[in-house]
């Protein structure tokens, strides 16, 4: 399990909506072990702005850190969306990582 350290900005959510948010990226390791931590960036857009709230992710790897970002109408489906992108990109990091070692 690698540290999460998350963020919320203009964000009001229960203690129990933000454990579900951290528990929800806990498990990348299982995609690349060499994850050092990851910082989580939760951002809530206007109203009356679609596609306006925001999430991204900066995991901090040895050599180039990975850093994702969704917009989406909101934050579940853009934390779905980031978390999506990033198993891919851990793989491909990690598949990357073998052929050169």
């Amino acid at each position: 399990m690698i540290p999460i350290n998350i963020e919320f900005k203009d964000v009001q959510l229960s203690e129990g909506q933000k454990e579900h948010y951290k528990q929800m990226f806990e498990d990348l390791d299982k995609f690349n072990d060499m994850a050092v931590n990851a910082d989580l960036y939760l951002k809530a857009g206007s109203e009356s702005a679609k596609e306006d709230h925001e999430v991204s992710i900066r995991v901090n790897m040895p050599g180039k850190d990975i850093f994702i970002a969704k917009q989406a109408v909101d934050l579940g489906t853009a934390a779905h969306e980031v978390h999506d992108a990033l198993k891919v990109a851990l793989r491909r990091h990690k598949e990357m990582h073998k052929e050169h070692h």
